[in-house]
């Protein structure tokens, strides 16, 4: 009988516990948004796991305003000084502000009622992020229009190593022995590819395993590599070489800008835009050219969603915490906005 009773207290106990946890789980995780050139995102994990997204086109006048703020670019802008520069190119935006609010609070409305159709319920937003190519002015504009919820903004190279979880060292394609032996004594990089109509956009990243945080090392973008401009150029037998060019010299510029980083180090590539699957494939075989040795080069979630994804994830990550990083909540606790910029400060430091 005493065993019995130990037996029916321990079930109790355990159903209280479990009860507890279940009950300061969210009943459904917030949205966060992803602004394209072309489209707005919203994505979620459900409570049971899954990844919700759900993507309308944005307007012309959407499209037209996003795409002026596009420069040739051609050189590689550190992102602390593109940063400060944004900053004194809003002042000169002040009056553009009210129009490009109206057109992105269309957006957010048209997006908000696809989603309140699908869940029953208007969506709650936990971060955004866009295009660096266009994330300065879209921050500006986003964070106005949706007030009063005050998502937090993100880049979308930390979106891409959390679609694919290569923020732990056995994700680089390191073998356990490896990761265990070096864990204290390197960063991998990581060559995420932007692959747009209008564009072609490279960004190399540094994952440290033991805090999971991200440097961003260096990135570079090309209009005349863009999608659009390829394909006109497809009769030409040198576009492959302009490819092979033009990750092959942004690679070389970042590792001698940065002793601490070798060639070597770049161990995964991966994709993401909006451009055709033939599209994609061919740049990304100029990656591998370029590198000059052998990467793990990770395409099966669709370069299209692989920011959505990455968001959708973060975004939970953000109310529940990384279990195998603490960091997660000293960043994203109760002030998240202060929390930021004393990650992007530590960075940049």
């Amino acid at each position: 009988m005493m065993l019995f009773r130990l037996f029916a207290f321990a079930i109790y106990a355990l159903h209280l516990r479990s009860g507890s946890v279940l009950a300061q789980r969210p009943t459904a995780y917030p949205y966060a948004l992803t602004f394209g050139l072309s489209s707005i995102t919203a994505s979620r994990i459900t409570t049971s796991g899954e990844i919700e997204i759900v993507r309308r086109p944005a307007s012309i006048e959407y499209q037209t305003y996003v795409n002026s703020f596009l420069a040739p670019y051609g050189e590689s802008i550190p992102d602390d000084g593109y940063r400060r520069a944004a900053m004194v190119k809003r002042s000169s935006d002040a009056e553009n502000c009210h129009p490009a609010l109206a057109i992105s609070q269309q957006q957010l409305d048209i997006i908000g009622q696809a989603v309140e159709e699908m869940a029953g319920s208007r969506p709650q937003y936990r971060l955004f992020t866009s295009p660096p190519a266009i994330a300065d002015i879209v921050d500006v504009v986003a964070q106005e229009a949706l007030l009063p919820q005050r998502p937090i903004p993100r880049h979308m190279g930390w979106m891409a190593i959390t679609a694919y979880d290569l923020q732990g060292c056995a994700s680089s394609g390191r073998t356990l022995v490896e990761c265990q032996a070096k864990r204290n004594d390197f960063d991998d990089l990581v060559l995420l590819i932007e692959y747009e109509e209008h564009y072609l956009g490279l960004h190399l990243l540094g994952t440290e395993y033991i805090g999971g945080v991200i440097n961003f090392v260096g990135r570079r973008h090309s209009r005349d590599l863009g999608e659009a401009r390829v394909l006109q150029a497809k009769n030409s037998s040198g576009h492959a070489q302009d490819l092979r060019n033009f990750i092959g010299d942004f690679i070389n510029d970042c590792v001698n800008a940065y002793e601490y980083y070798q060639r070597l180090d770049i161990r995964t590539v991966v994709a993401a835009g909006t451009a055709s699957p033939d599209s994609v494939a061919e740049v990304l075989d100029a990656a591998r050219d370029a590198i000059g040795h052998k990467v793990q080069v990770l395409n099966y979630i669709n370069p299209g969603d692989v920011i959505a994804r990455g968001a959708a994830i973060f975004s939970q990550l953000m109310i529940d915490g990384d279990p195998q990083n603490d960091m997660w909540r000293d960043w994203f606790g109760t002030e998240p906005r202060e929390e930021v910029e004393k990650g992007r400060e530590s960075r940049a430091g």
